[in-house]
């Protein structure tokens, strides 16, 4: 195998969060390809790249920037790479000199002209544009390779998630108390309705309901009146996957929408891959080896006894063990993406 540089181009700087850019960084890099990822100023001293195995290079990129401007790789950087070498462009605002020789792979994992204060038309057009520079392509869903069909060689690469390095919890700990879960950003796409009703339920059982992630919405502040709610703010990801170890369930509390149905959560993933029960929105994008497993509950529309009927039945079958199906790792991913990328 030839081992080239990759730079990565994502939406966001690289932090311990570990979303599809820096899984998939990660996981090339332990193939012993060269991979570079950028960091923020203030982020300078963070050890992350050390401990991945990842160069990283300067930048001011802010996730706001992404919806107001346009970011331009730095031109040094470009300049020393070759034709094997290959350049990931995971945000449409990303700018690349034309005369780079680098092999241009662009990687779609969002509708990102849905997202609250992107500019639309603007996001549009920079998408096309990429779709149509990019030397390969690849998408995170089937919904969105419908979205690029006009390119025929488009591949899908589904998300995943990492090994559970740890044992997971007994089913006696897990039952002894109903412990539901969200990770995410609480954004404009959550369906709150179904969160409240979720709170209602999880307190009638003096239960808990666990929230990790970054606010974006108001609208959560209802949560606030229960004591049964916990937030959590936004976590590292050793940090969110440990709190699965006692959950009963995780949520994917999704309002559906043009946003939505095009996504592959890899909370999903992370959810099996810990043993949960995962309720909520299922919707025809996700990955085909996960989609029998979310099971489908309209939240508002269900009494307090039949979900927690449910829950017991689940719990009295269900084995200790991870529900994920081999292959649904991101190390076979980054064998995937560079299979989508091709051989230069």
């Amino acid at each position: 195998m030839i081992m080239r540089k990759f730079v990565f181009l994502p939406p966001e700087v690289f932090d311990s969060r570990l979303q599809r850019p820096q899984a998939l960084a990660i996981e090339i890099a332990h193939l012993g390809h060269s991979v570079y990822f950028p960091i923020g100023n203030d982020d300078r001293s963070n050890p992350s790249f050390s401990d991945y195995g990842i160069s990283h290079f300067c930048s001011d990129l802010q996730i706001t920037d992404m919806n107001k401007q346009m970011i331009t790789l730095n031109s040094s950087l470009a300049k020393d790479l070759n034709q094997q070498d290959v350049i990931v462009v995971m945000h449409p605002s990303w700018q690349v000199d034309e005369d780079c020789k680098a092999h241009i792979h662009y990687d779609l994992m969002d509708r990102w002209w849905e997202f609250e204060g992107a500019e639309v038309d603007q996001c549009i057009f920079q998408n096309r544009y990429w779709l149509e520079r990019a030397d390969s392509v690849s998408v995170s869903s089937s919904s969105l390779l419908t979205d690029v069909e006009f390119r025929g060689d488009a591949k899908v690469v589904w998300n995943a998630t990492f090994p559970n390095s740890k044992s997971l919890s007994s089913i006696t700990e897990r039952t002894l108390k109903i412990r539901f879960i969200y990770i995410g950003a609480l954004s404009h796409w959550i369906d709150f309705d179904a969160l409240y009703r979720v709170a209602r339920f999880v307190d009638f059982f003096k239960g808990e309901l666990v929230i990790v992630g970054q606010i974006e919405d108001s609208r959560i502040c209802a949560l606030l009146a229960y004591d049964s709610v916990h937030f959590m703010g936004e976590l590292s990801h050793d940090a969110a996957m440990d709190l699965l170890h006692s959950a009963t369930a995780g949520l994917i509390p999704f309002s559906k929408s043009n946003l939505t149905l095009a996504v592959d959560p890899i909370k999903v993933y992370e959810y099996l891959e810990h043993g949960l029960l995962v309720l909520g929105s299922k919707f025809e994008s996700y990955n085909p080896s996960i989609q029998s497993k979310v099971s489908k509950i309209s939240f508002w529309r269900i009494s307090t006894i039949f979900l927690y009927s449910y829950l017991k039945l689940f719990f009295n079958k269900k084995e200790n063990k991870s529900r994920l199906d081999d292959g649904n790792y991101w190390d076979q991913r980054a064998c995937d993406f560079i299979e989508a990328i091709g051989s230069q």
